[in-house]
């Protein structure tokens, strides 16, 4: 009986280690993993060309509430962008701040339907200005609650040609650690970049 009792013991403390080594692990991460599920595009905007700017006009720039805050506290302000496509293998695009993540998810999701990203603003081509209005991850209790806005808008030479608002939440359970709330970051990050209509964008513009 005592030996059992023991045994029993000893694997409670091993599992409490373990628990507890995975949670500091992913509590001193200094950035934040955002898995971007990429849709299946067609080529609808072939041979287009395009300038891509971004444009932050939150009305404050903290990313995470006061109880967020405390669970990221080691964050930097970079994030890890992994790129999943449908039968291929993830891939990690790089590491990126904020403006460069945003950039980054939309001129994939542009190559992919075979435009032209151009290095430089021209007079002839269109640029496509995003424009952040809300990024934000909090904790409420043992819930993660996200929220995320943007707009996007096609213009040449300063003239908005056409535009779409996009914004949307999402929550989930705090199981461990912060990994959950990267999860539901993540997730409403992927759906509301694919919510994107960019091809029309385009055709509203009639380029």
């Amino acid at each position: 009986m005592k030996l059992e009792w023991l045994r029993s013991k000893g694997s409670r403390v091993i599992s409490l280690l373990f628990f507890g080594a995975i949670a500091f692990s992913c509590s001193t991460s200094s950035y934040i993993n955002i898995r971007y599920k990429m849709p299946a595009e067609i080529n609808q905007v072939q041979g287009k060309k395009v300038f891509i700017i971004y444009k932050d006009m939150r009305p404050y720039s903290e990313i995470f509430g006061r109880l967020g805050k405390q669970e990221f506290k080691y964050f930097t302000g970079t994030f890890s962008l992994s790129l999943v496509e449908r039968n291929q293998s993830e891939f990690l695009a790089g590491a990126f701040q904020l403006p460069a993540l945003f950039t980054e998810a939309i001129k994939r999701r542009l190559e992919k339907m075979q435009a032209q990203i151009l290095p430089n603003e021209t007079e002839r081509e269109p640029v496509l200005e995003i424009i952040l209005r809300e990024f934000m991850l909090d904790l409420r209790g043992r819930q993660w609650m996200a929220s995320m806005a943007y707009e996007a808008r096609l213009m040449l030479n300063q003239k908005v040609l056409s535009s779409e608002s996009i914004s949307g939440k999402a929550e989930t359970m705090k199981i461990i650690g912060r990994s959950d709330g990267e999860k539901v970051l993540g997730e409403l990050f992927t759906d509301l970049i694919n919510k994107l209509d960019l091809y029309k964008l385009f055709q509203s513009a009639k380029f």
